[in-house]
């Protein structure tokens, strides 16, 4: 109780209302005061320093009376809700940071890094819409100059995951509109599904914009936490990026239009 007085006596809140020319309270006399409105009117006490608050200080209204009780549990559901709030937008700013680091290394949200994560939503955006000597340049920017017949197999081996996925989240998908379309929206699907020279075939303006769709939304993925295969703890829980600048969110959504 006396570290939660002491805090909030340092926040700078009014703890007595005092005429100009009185002398300064001291510390010790605002947590004195304090206490004394925490210990006999709890409900009070709280409705003045409840933003001063933490979670670890819910314990510290177990004396409320019944009188008091639906007042007292209003302000502390509040103190837990906005703690959470606070963690949430810790994290998202931790993770924000990491995302800027990762963009500027360069190999994990690389193009075909990503095409890997998520090879249906490529293949919507990017991978439909490739020649076949833009699919070959893809290539052999992925894979480089192979060194011997081992590095050779293993690409082979690698796109061939990848198709596997593709068709995987593809029948997924397909399963998942029978369920929820009509017979109407058949030729809807089909127009999803054909190859650029079958069916509407975008402008280069058109490409580029799909192509910043799909790095957006790798991006919002890799924020929301659902890149399966990356440690969120080594940046959720480390130290290093305690001290970052807030992000606004119209920073961060600054950032992606840039991208």
């Amino acid at each position: 109780v006396t570290r939660m007085l002491q805090r909030v006596a340092a926040s700078g809140a009014p703890v007595k209302s005092q005429q100009r020319g009185d002398p300064d309270l001291s510390a010790e006399d605002k947590v004195t005061l304090l206490r004394e409105l925490w210990a006999e009117q709890p409900a009070r006490f709280l409705e003045r320093y409840h933003e001063a608050l933490s979670v670890r200080d819910l314990g510290c209204f177990e004396h409320v009376t019944e009188e008091d009780a639906y007042l007292v549990n209003f302000y502390l559901e509040a103190v837990r809700k906005r703690t959470e709030q606070r963690a949430g937008t810790a994290i998202r700013n931790k993770r924000f940071a990491a995302l800027r680091e990762l963009v500027n290394a360069g190999e994990y949200f690389s193009e075909e890094c990503m095409r890997a994560r998520d090879p249906l939503l490529y293949e919507q955006c990017i991978g439909r819409f490739l020649s076949e000597e833009e699919v070959l340049a893809r290539r052999s920017i992925a894979t480089g100059t192979p060194e011997s017949l081992a590095d050779v197999l293993i690409d082979v081996h690698q796109e061939v995951e990848l198709r596997r996925r593709l068709q995987q989240q593809q029948d997924a998908e397909d399963d998942m509109e029978e369920e929820e379309e009509d017979s109407d929206d058949e030729n809807d699907m089909d127009q999803r599904e054909a190859r650029p020279n079958q069916a509407w075939a975008p402008f280069s303006k058109e490409r580029a914009l799909l192509k910043e769709e799909f790095v957006s939304r790798m991006y919002r993925r890799f924020l929301d936490g659902h890149d399966q295969d990356f440690d969120y703890s080594s940046v959720d829980d480390n130290a290093d990026y305690d001290n970052l600048d807030i992000v606004e969110q119209d920073e961060e959504d600054r950032y992606f239009d840039e991208d």
